[in-house]
């Protein structure tokens, strides 16, 4: 595989270990990095690529779900340059039927386009819509060739829903949708977030404690 050192991979991690251990087998190592959440909290994928995004500078950054593996004519687009500053490599994830609506699965950014995650979706669901809002006015690409391998063998979005429970899914989503204030929640309001950083055989793993983070950013914001 050719190896494109300007791009980064971003992993959002948390007890996914048998997924996580078959996409690294595919993705270059030393241009991974998996944030993982080491809290009780629900889990916040926005908040970790934001945490991940901030601790990598690559002049391109791929956000990858673990649970998605490319197969190499998908890698090879990866690594070639990109045909437009924002692209969805995850609409050709099968389960949503390549509609536009749908932002999420594997996300690629030119480092200045990046918009920001919200950070206040706590759960399944919300922050790749939100984040398509934020892209608002960006061209953005969508591939026409490759394919993943779903890890989570769910070949239909009721299928997915189906398995989500009060438990792991954002109960509140609409509302922080309706509220939502880009400029003052995205990746520069997670700076104060604690973390520890290792390598482990080439790769980057990011340790994030997020039960204060809604503190965090309201001191990257300098109000008392």
């Amino acid at each position: 595989m050719h190896v494109n050192k300007d791009v980064c991979f971003i992993i959002p991690y948390r007890d996914r270990q048998e997924h996580l251990r078959i996409l690294l087998q595919t993705l270059p190592s030393q241009q991974t990095c998996v944030v993982h959440q080491d809290d009780t909290c629900k889990f916040n994928r926005g908040a970790l690529l934001n945490i991940g995004f901030l601790h990598t500078n690559a002049p391109a950054v791929v956000f990858h779900d673990c649970d998605l593996v490319p197969d190499n004519e998908m890698l090879a687009m990866y690594m070639a340059p990109w045909p437009a500053p924002v692209v969805h490599f995850g609409c050709r994830f099968t389960r949503y039927n390549n509609t536009k609506s749908y932002f999420g699965g594997v996300t690629g950014f030119q480092r200045q386009a990046f918009p920001g995650f919200s950070n206040r979706y706590w759960g399944w669901g919300g922050e790749d819509d939100s984040l398509l809002k934020r892209c608002n006015g960006l061209h953005i690409h969508r591939p026409d060739a490759g394919k993943y391998t779903d890890l989570e063998f769910l070949p239909t979005a009721r299928d997915k829903l189906n398995r989500l429970t009060r438990d792991n899914k954002c109960m509140n989503k609409w509302e922080v949708r309706d509220s939502e204030v880009f400029y003052s929640d995205n990746h520069n309001t997670v700076t104060h977030v604690p973390v520890s950083k290792q390598r482990v055989n080439g790769v980057l793993h990011i340790h994030a404690n997020l039960s204060q983070l809604n503190k965090c950013q309201t001191a990257a914001q300098g109000r008392p």
